[in-house]
């Protein structure tokens, strides 16, 4: 939990959780059926950032609408436009420049990479300048905040969401090099694909812990 950070309701946490487990299971699961999955690393899916971006802000401005506009206390984020616009441009440069140095090409794939960094830095550092402000959001995305993985807090969601996010991009991109000759093994699909699962599974961890702890409170409260 980062400094003067308050712990939000449980409930939020719940609520911010199921949210996103469905909305990103419909969004797949409607790609799909209208055929337009596998062209995740195309141009032409760049409405997919637009709702990803949209999902962020429908969180962010509901938690500030129901948790903390009820408090005085509420937690001040840097706004500055330009260090943000400057995080992202870093941003899409290191998620373009880590695939080319594990064998993407450099410039023969230049969309499909410029892509798979675009979904990568939405995941990951728009969602932290969003929900966190910069400041705050440059120490997650340089592991320098110390968050407690149990906490229930903005950050400690942010925090598992960013992990979760690369991992799944990253544990994604084995299936790549298979000769299954199928249609989704093509760069950058499975690593999108699997950035916005672990997306998904961060958010689902979340919401998952938080009713473990309800569960144990609530059993020590009966137990005694």
């Amino acid at each position: 939990m980062g400094p003067n950070e308050l712990p939000i309701p449980r409930h939020l946490i719940i609520a911010n959780g199921v949210f996103t487990v469905v909305a990103f299971t419909l969004l797949l699961l409607i790609l799909k059926l209208l055929g337009v999955l596998y062209a995740i690393g195309k141009f032409t899916s760049i409405y997919l950032i637009i709702i990803l971006v949209t999902f962020e802000l429908i969180k962010a401005i509901a938690r500030r609408h129901l948790f903390e506009s009820k408090r005085n206390s509420t937690p001040k984020t840097s706004t500055n436009s330009f260090d943000s616009i400057l995080l992202i441009a870093v941003s899409l440069l290191v998620f373009y420049v880590v695939p080319v140095l594990f064998g993407a090409p450099l410039f023969a794939d230049f969309e499909e990479t410029l892509m798979f960094s675009t979904v990568l830095t939405t995941l990951t550092t728009v969602q932290c300048l969003i929900h966190l402000g910069y400041k705050q959001s440059v120490k997650i995305l340089l592991g320098l905040n110390t968050v407690d993985a149990h906490s229930v807090s903005v950050s400690s969601v942010v925090l598992r969401n960013v992990q979760c996010t690369v991992f799944g991009a990253w544990s994604a991109a084995v299936v790549i090099p298979l000769d299954w000759n199928r249609a989704w093994q093509a760069w950058p699909i499975p690593c999108c694909i699997g950035a916005l699962v672990g997306h998904v599974i961060g958010n689902f961890t979340s919401t998952a812990l938080v009713l473990n702890r309800r569960g144990k409170l609530l059993y020590k409260k009966h137990s005694v």
